[in-house]
């Protein structure tokens, strides 16, 4: 990691110090693979910008006392909020040093444009903001279950909306006169993962999740990765089935692994997704619920139903692990059954199919969301954009940043 670029040599050093054990400079070669240079001018550009500060630990005979290195929990608030599917917006604010400081949930009513949508977030922000007992906010990030433009903050396709670019970032900055990132759901569990959770020993890896629809987010050298168009990798919709037999999925296409491996695509048909509503996702709930339970009694459709899904699931994979390399993937699926069901059709399906030199040197993990995930996702995706901006005092109120 000599070589590395200023802002990944930053993030590594930052996730050094987010452990919580004291470091000092002398300390951050080893535990980073920075050259000392590396270390040196990253860590006075942090403390210039008020990110991290250094603390002198209490003197021991008469050598001088060390110098530790932390981050700066009172340097500033961030605001991570997320649209959750059933379309309440869950409002984190979190110090510099990752930790929550309080927490609230707005009700947002349902309205009939993307950008109508932007302006109730907008509103209830404000009221969040008005009434949350912190202050010094740097930096407001949102969460969204739609496909997003993360470079520009704009919103392209979100389920019971028309198809349209929207400037969500901008409309919202506009109104809170703070700067405004947007990002899709898996980019938010990503982020949780990587800096709280089972990937923090990884700075490359996909996550794939399977939830109502199959999603994915992509690190590599330690950063999230998107597309030139600023795009999360949507893996959910390579296709794993062909022909006049493949399966009709959500987003107008067929034989995509979504509309074999997800929730939605274990029990809806393509009717009910079209009329895709909040109500909906609780007909998902009490389906899935019914699936499980019937394949627990041995009952063979629900059997085969889920080793279907697992066989998709691992046809996906083995196709990212051949073209991509991506060293570890991290599954999420809907809980440990959906995992005891799907598992061996899935392990068939990956070996037959993925070049075995590759698999021998991928991790697979399969997992289950934290109960905690939505707000450290929220932490981390607010505090990355704080921690990646150059010089946050030259920015303009209201600036957005996707």
């Amino acid at each position: 990691m000599t070589g590395a670029a200023p802002q990944s040599a930053m993030m590594s050093v930052l996730k050094v110090l987010r452990s919580g054990e004291p470091v000092s400079r002398a300390d951050l070669p080893a535990r980073t693979g920075l050259s000392a240079g590396t270390i040196t001018s990253t860590t006075a550009a942090l403390v210039k910008r008020g990110l991290i500060v250094e603390r002198k630990a209490a003197a021991v005979g008469r050598g001088r006392p060390r110098v530790y290195l932390e981050l700066n929990g009172a340097g500033g608030t961030v605001v991570g909020a997320r649209l959750s599917e059933r379309r309440d917006l869950q409002v984190s604010f979190v110090n510099l040093a990752g930790v929550e400081l309080h927490s609230t949930t707005m009700p947002i009513h349902l309205t009939g444009t993307l950008s109508g949508l932007a302006q109730r977030i907008a509103s209830a922000l404000q009221e969040a903001i008005s009434l949350a007992p912190v202050g010094g906010i740097r930096q407001v990030s949102l969460s969204l279950p739609a496909l997003v433009d993360s470079e520009r903050g704009d919103v392209h396709f979100m389920m019971t909306y028309r198809s349209e670019p929207v400037p969500f970032a901008a409309i919202i900055a506009e109104r809170i006169l703070l700067p405004v990132t947007v990002e899709n759901d898996s980019n938010l569990l990503s982020r949780a993962e990587h800096w709280f959770g089972r990937a923090q020993l990884y700075d490359d890896f996909t996550l794939i999740s399977v939830d109502y629809a199959v999603t994915s987010a992509r690190y590599s050298n330690g950063l999230p990765c998107s597309g030139s168009s600023g795009f999360t990798p949507e893996l959910g919709h390579v296709k794993t089935s062909y022909g006049p037999s493949a399966r009709p999925c959500y987003c107008g296409a067929a034989g995509c692994c979504s509309a074999y491996s997800s929730m939605g695509g274990l029990v809806l048909n393509p009717d009910e997704w079209a009329e895709a509503t909040p109500s909906l996702l609780d007909l998902v709930d009490e389906r899935m619920d019914r699936l499980i339970h019937a394949a627990s009694q041995g009952e063979p459709r629900a059997l085969q139903s889920l080793a279907d899904a697992g066989e998709h699931l691992g046809r996906l994979v083995a196709d990212h692990i051949n073209g991509v390399d991506p060293g570890m993937v991290l599954l999420i699926a809907p809980d440990e059954l959906y995992v005891r069901f799907a598992r061996d059709q899935f392990e068939a399906a990956l070996t037959a199919n993925t070049i075995p030199e590759l698999r021998r040197r991928t991790t697979i993990v399969f997992a289950t969301r934290s109960p905690d995930w939505h707000w450290k996702g929220l932490a981390a995706l607010a505090l990355e954009r704080v921690y990646l901006q150059s010089d946050r005092a030259s920015l303009p109120a209201g600036a957005a940043f996707g």
